[in-house]
């Protein structure tokens, strides 16, 4: 595949990303009357909602006198931390949100089982496993608590459906005005996000197919850099995982508080200890329960991607097993589907770099490697979920 000349700028340039952010939110407070925020308890939704209530200070109001809407999918999983900071948000600014705290048996990726590629939360035939037991619908005065048992889930939402689908709908129907729905995607973090945010041109889009509220990603230049430095700055509250995750020596951009059944938490540790070994240290009531929840989930801890995920033939290295994996796909469209999307990733890459991709390490501009090839193309393969990230 050769490379290309298109030329993409990743960054905003021209100022302060703090101070870029904060008139994105003047933006969205002058425009819209109410604000949706996507909010998981991770670092980059946590930045969207601190952003959002730094608005409400320097606006000394609401958008449209109207609390923010928060919405949070609890799948079942959480770090003690991401609990505490989840309610420690909700708890301090009643009078600023109202979260909507969702417990739905959505279908996540999972790694721990080469025949059951989900992790389900909240499966109620599994119930005397679950990590933990449901908040209670009372835990907060400003929380909208939902289930499966919710009439709107029955109405709405199917068994294929992920956060991307259900968000849209709950907003459309339950807004009661111009909304904005924001969310904390960031381009550094992987070149998925980077290519789709860049595909739409701004950092403020509609959803289209009839639905009339705008989708914001206010954080959208950031880099870990100026994440961590802000959040230090500006004083915000942030997860405290994060600090333990960090003490086990995982790099900031492989730091992620989502579930750890999916393949991309399953190699996110350092190259020296597994998962397990690192997590098992720092958690280890938790960790009890996270092992006995899904068949395999004990080995997967133990050997990581060696046990869920693709193993290339002896003698090859990623970029030709990238290769062969794509010339194997029977399915034309598939074939060519991902053949542009691999494309698609050496010309970014090429873009800032005359140096070839590697097989191992991330590119340290674009984070792209030949081993992300080799996993997306897996992916589609075998239509197996390896992990998710929105």
């Amino acid at each position: 595949m050769s490379s290309g000349t298109r030329r993409v700028k990743k960054y905003n340039e021209e100022k302060d990303v703090l101070q870029a952010g904060r008139e994105r939110m003047d933006y969205l407070f002058e425009n819209f009357d109410e604000l949706w925020v996507s909010f998981s308890g991770g670092k980059d939704s946590g930045a969207v909602l601190n952003l959002v209530l730094d608005a409400v200070e320097r606006h000394g109001e609401l958008p449209g006198e109207k609390k923010i809407q928060v919405l949070h999918f609890d799948d079942e999983f959480a770090y003690p931390e991401t609990e505490e900071f989840t309610n420690k948000m909700v708890r301090e600014f009643q009078d600023e949100l109202h979260i909507w705290w969702l417990c739905f048996p959505m279908k996540y990726g999972g790694g721990t089982n080469r025949t059951d590629k989900y992790f389900t939360p909240w499966n109620p035939s599994m119930k005397d496993r679950w990590i933990r037991e449901k908040p209670s619908p009372d835990r907060h005065p400003n929380m909208t608590m939902m289930d499966r048992r919710h009439e709107w889930y029955q109405e709405h939402v199917d068994a294929s459906m992920k956060h991307k689908d259900i968000a849209p709908l709950l907003i459309e129907e339950n807004r009661d005005g111009r909304a904005a729905s924001l969310t904390g995607i960031r381009t550094n973090e992987s070149m998925n996000r980077y290519t789709a945010l860049m595909r739409a041109g701004t950092w403020l889009k509609g959803y289209g197919q009839g639905r009339d509220h705008r989708v914001a990603y206010p954080i959208y230049d950031w880099t870990d850099r100026d994440l961590w430095k802000i959040h230090n700055d500006e004083g915000w509250e942030y997860n405290r995982a994060y600090d333990k995750l960090q003490q086990l020596g995982y790099a900031p951009r492989t730091m992620r508080t989502a579930h750890p059944f999916h393949y991309m938490s399953l190699t996110a540790g350092s190259d020296n200890s597994s998962e397990a070994a690192t997590q098992k240290q720092m958690w280890p009531e938790e960790y009890v329960r996270w092992a006995r929840r899904l068949e395999g989930a004990q080995l997967a801890f133990d050997y990581g991607g060696k046990y869920a995920g693709p193993v290339s033939p002896p003698g090859m290295n990623n970029e030709e097993y990238t290769h062969l994996l794509l010339e194997n796909i029977e399915d034309e469209d598939l074939y060519e589907k991902c053949r542009r999307q691999i494309q698609r990733r050496i010309n970014n890459h090429a873009d800032h770099s005359d140096e070839p991709l590697r097989q191992w390490r991330p590119c340290p501009v674009c984070n792209l490697r030949w081993w992300d090839m080799v996993n997306y193309v897996y992916e589609k393969k075998y239509d197996i979920v390896l992990g998710q990230t929105g």
